[in-house]
């Protein structure tokens, strides 16, 4: 069984870098969630290719 860990606030500072460290140190599935499909670019640049990224509206 893989397991799956969802980093809401992915964008963010601490979010970030939460992802950042997942990334090299898990086996299971990372979602990066994230409230603004624009920024993605930005989260690609600091992580490896085995995140997925989750749109998450917050407040809608």
């Amino acid at each position: 069984m893989v397991d799956t860990i969802l980093v809401t606030g992915a964008i963010g500072t601490v979010g970030s870098e939460v992802v950042r460290q997942l990334s090299k140190v898990t086996k299971g599935i990372v979602r990066a969630a994230i409230y603004s499909p624009n920024k993605i670019d930005t989260l690609k640049q600091i992580v490896n290719q085995s995140i997925e990224f989750v749109n998450l509206d917050y407040l809608g």
